[in-house]
């Protein structure tokens, strides 16, 4: 079991933070990583979770995600747990990263 796991298990409250717009070039990613990279300085424990096609907030992470890696579309398809998805970037701050293959999605949304 992942230290974040163990954290999603054991903690009943939380806050949930969204940056979402469906225009492009208002700066949801770069207020994302900010936020989320200076409440992990913190002390606070941040799950992200990278929902755009573009794949910007994986990148700016520095996570480079493995063909055998599960990512949120495995998630959502409920191939994988979770716990399978979650990847650690510093000790406080984990990430779901989107995949390539989006094509998926849309007919997931669709059900």
């Amino acid at each position: 079991m992942t230290k974040f796991s163990h954290l999603l298990l054991t903690h009943i409250l939380m806050k949930t933070i969204t940056c979402t717009s469906l225009s492009g070039g208002q700066g949801k990613t770069t207020t994302a990583i900010c936020l989320g990279k200076m409440l992990s300085l913190l002390g606070h424990q941040v799950l992200m979770i990278d929902a755009d096609p573009q794949a910007s907030l994986t990148f700016y992470l520095g996570h480079e995600v493995q063909s055998s890696q599960p990512t949120l579309l495995e998630i959502i398809k409920k191939e994988v747990p979770v716990e399978d998805g979650i990847y650690e970037i510093n000790p406080n701050l984990w990430l779901i990263p989107i995949g390539v293959n989006l094509k998926g999605l849309v007919p997931k949304f669709a059900d």
